[in-house]
């Protein structure tokens, strides 16, 4: 077994045990300690599976964690429109306190969406051959401006176009990377090579399993949901966890948003790279 598996599960075994827990300074940790055994464990596990690891540059993975929080700060920005989750123990912390904690928090999002993709790269023997082409100015300009309506909507009428803010970035960034000549997720729609969509779409949603499982048994935040989604049939209401089932396509549009910004920022990590 290797040192960064146990090292995993020694993380997951601590930050679980703390769980149990009901007062500070115990609960302080116990999100941030599983989810860092949990990035090793699921590591371990995509580099077995498509020889790729995040790990293998620890300089690269350090500027992919702080990315990774400033990427997740600007969702918890809209948030203050949307209201679509929230903290109900944010209250036991004065503000730089809960700043410090939940920005090392979202040190593990991008991180994990890339592990997850990483695993199912691994499971399906996908290798990516990416169409590079620069996308002309009228789409280029068309799509930003898409991007940049749907904030204004998210931002002034969240209670029924709050799944919206899961698009924002992509049709932001994604044109904007294909203007540049980096990998770009619309352009390989426009040439019909679906399959870097099709793997991060199913990595999404284990991606969010994950996260709404751990979130169930280490629960941090909660999902008020609007009233009038109740009013719909139950098959989409229906949940698994805090999670309305309809909630996990979410993570599809997110991921695309998120590969989008690391692209951007040309951060040098295994995500949708070809394996050894």
């Amino acid at each position: 077994m290797s040192k960064q598996l146990i090292l995993g599960v020694l993380l997951v075994i601590c930050g679980l045990l703390l769980s149990t827990q009901s007062e500070r300074p115990w609960i302080d940790y116990n999100f941030h300690l599983t989810w860092f055994g949990f990035l090793l464990i699921s590591d371990r596990i995509a580099f077995r599976l498509s020889g790729q690891s995040i790990f293998s540059n620890w300089r690269n993975f350090l500027t992919l964690a702080f990315a990774s929080a400033f990427f997740w700060w600007l969702y918890e920005w809209a948030n203050l429109s949307l209201k679509n989750w929230v903290y109900p123990g944010k209250y036991l912390y004065d503000p730089t306190e809960w700043g410090i904690f939940a920005t090392a928090a979202f040190t593990t999002v991008l991180p994990h969406l890339a592990i997850s993709t990483n695993i199912v790269s691994g499971l399906a023997k996908s290798n990516f051959n990416f169409v590079k082409e620069r996308m002309n100015n009228l789409l280029v300009t068309t799509l930003i401006l898409l991007g940049i309506i749907c904030l204004a909507l998210v931002v002034y009428i969240p209670m029924y176009v709050f799944p919206l803010v899961w698009f924002v970035t992509f049709l932001i960034l994604d044109p904007v990377n294909a203007l540049q000549g980096r990998r770009s997720l619309i352009t390989q729609i426009l040439k019909r090579n679906y399959k870097p969509l099709v793997v991060l779409a199913i990595a999404a949603i284990l991606a969010g399993f994950w996260w709404e499982t751990i979130n169930y048994f280490i629960p941090k935040w909660i999902y008020p949901i609007v009233p009038w989604f109740w009013d719909l049939p139950s098959p989409i209401t229906a949940k698994y966890a805090q999670m309305p089932l309809a909630g996990f396509l979410g993570y599809i549009p997110f991921i695309y948003s998120a590969f989008a910004f690391v692209e951007l920022l040309q951060i040098k990590i295994p995500w949708l790279k070809n394996g050894n």
